[in-house]
C-alpha cells in the first residue's frame, strides 16, 4: 500500500527530529519496505525482526484470505519466520 508506506516514511522523518524520543537510534533501526511480502522476506534470516507492522490479510488470492485458500496461512508463516520468537510483536493495520 503506497499510502501506508508514505505515512511510515513521514513518521520515520518525524522520529529523527523529535527530541523527546527516549530511544536513541530508533529512526536508524526502522526499516520501511514496500512490495510482495512473500518475495521480500525471503531475503531475511529467521527471527530477524523485533516488530512487524503489516496490513491485515484481506480477500483474494495471495492477499491473505484465510477462508478461501492457503495464501493467508502462507502470508502469516512468512511473517512469523522472520519475527523474533521471544518478545517479537506483529501489529496489523487496516483502513475503514
Amino acid at each position: 500500500n503506497p499510502d501506508a508506506v508514505l505515512c511510515a516514511r513521514r513518521g520515520q522523518r518525524m522520529l529523527v527530529r523529535n527530541r523527546s524520543v527516549k530511544c536513541d537510534g530508533a529512526s536508524e533501526r526502522l526499516l520501511v519496505m514496500e512490495g510482495d511480502v512473500l518475495s521480500i522476506l525471503k531475503n531475511f534470516e529467521n527471527q530477524y525482526f523485533d516488530r512487524i507492522l503489516a496490513p491485515r490479510p484481506k480477500e483474494g488470492k495471495r492477499d491473505g484470505d484465510l477462508g478461501k485458500d492457503f495464501s493467508g496461512i502462507e502470508y502469516l508463516e512468512a511473517l512469523l519466520r522472520v519475527l523474533k520468537s521471544k518478545g517479537g510483536e506483529c501489529h496489523w493495520y487496516d483502513f475503514a
